[in-house]
């Protein structure tokens, strides 16, 4: 009996010690926005108070300047720039990497014990898990693989980055485009023969058993008194979608939007609200010359309507452009603006990038 207290009580002191020795770095993709730094500065007390060093979160924002790299959002410029420097300096079986959104809140401890089930010497890729049950652009039309809750964070372990480095050496990035990095990530590794393993512990909402989860930024976000009439939302269409897309459009968010919406097109229509663009900019619009291969890609309208809207719509402080595909919360976009200085020269959206090689 005696024996058998003796091990566990050993097994646990090794287990103890295995914990503690996790090398745990957390990178936020923070880009310095006030509302951001106020939710890492939460992350980094949390840290501290767990007894952590401050240096082991690295936002985004500070490595940008360190590195002089304006693609880590794309995961792996910040992958190589980074865990190329250390991998000489220390065995990257020893380490984990997890990847954290400015949303994304986190337990120390509890992160501790979660990557302590598993040997970081292995290639191990842990998150809460996605499957797509629908074809989309932004997954170039492609249902697997499965990705990680992005909010919640996803843990790459040192024998990962070990192989993902040895990857990216053999095959580097490209010139190509990124629409969705989490998901690239995924394919790439994907094609490795590495796949992500669902782990409850990365959660949506705040519960005891969870490593990290997803908090709302609201309480961190400023107001600067924005008005609805201060805003207006402008939708780019073609008149071959007036009768199939805006319907839709008004009947989903735009007829009952609180903010004004135009809708800019080549041509005018029944309503007051569609702005025949052409009579201002003729060709620029006109989807036979600016929408093929010869074409702008489009950028020929959106000069255009960003002309239209300095010249006729001067005193808004936003203007927002969005397709006629696109589905708008109206109130939550407000929240959003509301959240940032208009007096600054600011441009949101959703990034994409091409380009950001290693």
């Amino acid at each position: 009996m005696w024996f058998g207290f003796r091990l566990a009580f050993l097994l646990l002191l090794r287990c103890i010690r295995w914990v503690s020795a996790v090398d745990i770095t957390l990178y936020v993709r923070s880009q310095g926005l006030v509302h951001q730094t106020g939710a890492l500065n939460e992350v980094l007390a949390a840290v501290v108070d767990a007894g952590w060093s401050h240096t082991t979160v690295v936002s985004m924002k500070e490595a940008e300047e360190e590195l002089k790299h304006s693609g880590l959002w794309s995961y792996f410029p910040w992958i190589w720039q980074t865990e190329k420097k250390r991998f000489g300096k220390r065995s990257a079986g020893e380490r984990w990497v997890v990847f954290l959104e400015a949303a994304t809140m986190v337990d120390p401890k509890a992160l501790e014990l979660l990557l302590a089930q598993y040997d970081a010497r292995e290639p191990w890729y842990l998150g809460r898990s996605l499957q797509d049950d629908q074809m989309s652009i932004i997954h170039h039309y492609q249902q697997e693989p499965a990705y990680p809750l992005v909010h919640a964070g996803f843990a790459l372990s040192g024998g990962l980055l070990k192989k993902l480095l040895k990857d990216l050496e053999e095959k580097p990035v490209g010139s190509g485009q990124q629409i969705e990095p989490v998901w690239e990530l995924a394919s790439r590794l994907g094609k490795m023969g590495i796949f992500i393993t669902h782990h409850e512990g990365f959660c949506r909402e705040p519960r005891p058993h969870c490593a990290t989860w997803v908090r709302p930024l609201d309480r961190f976000r400023a107001t600067q008194g924005l008005r609805p009439e201060e805003v207006v939302i402008a939708v780019k269409t073609v008149d071959k979608f007036h009768p199939i897309r805006l319907p839709l459009l008004k009947e989903f968010w735009a007829d009952e939007s609180i903010v004004q919406v135009l809708y800019m097109s080549n041509t005018g229509g029944d309503e007051a609200k569609i702005i025949d663009l052409s009579v201002d900019f003729g060709d620029m619009v006109d989807p036979k010359k600016e929408s093929n291969k010869q074409g702008s890609g489009h950028c020929t309208k959106m000069q255009a309507i960003l002309r239209y809207l300095h010249r006729f719509e001067p005193d808004r402080r936003w203007y927002v452009v969005t397709d006629d595909d696109t589905l708008v919360n109206v109130p939550r976009l407000l929240r959003v603006l509301d959240s940032h200085d208009d007096r600054e020269a600011i441009y949101l959206g959703e990034r994409y990038g091409w380009s950001h090689m290693q």
